[in-house]
């Protein structure tokens, strides 16, 4: 492929990801199909540009969230040791279960 061709594809792809039509899945796909036909060069670049513009939607996001007063939930799992269930939360260092 040449620049303009990467640079027109990239173009397109922008638009599309901002667009909401191109998603992770697409952006796996696409890198992936890069790569099985040789064009390397443009997978990686597809891959960081979904990276990248996956990171400003997260961070648009995180700011909604801050500007409404909303809080994520803390991560966290719930295992049965020996018949009773136990939960952590996320960075929890004092579970009374944790060795």
């Amino acid at each position: 492929m040449t620049v303009t061709e990467i640079n027109s594809t990239l173009s397109f792809y922008k638009s599309q990801f901002q667009k909401g039509i191109i998603t992770r899945r697409v952006s796996r796909i696409t890198s992936w199909a890069c790569g099985l036909h040789g064009h390397i060069e443009l997978g990686e670049v597809v891959a960081k540009k979904s990276l990248e513009m996956e990171k400003v939607n997260v961070d648009k996001v995180r700011k909604n969230m801050r500007e409404k007063g909303l809080k994520k939930e803390v991560g966290s799992s719930w295992i049965d040791i020996g018949g009773s269930v136990a939960q952590f939360v996320s960075k929890d260092e004092d579970h009374s279960k944790l060795d």
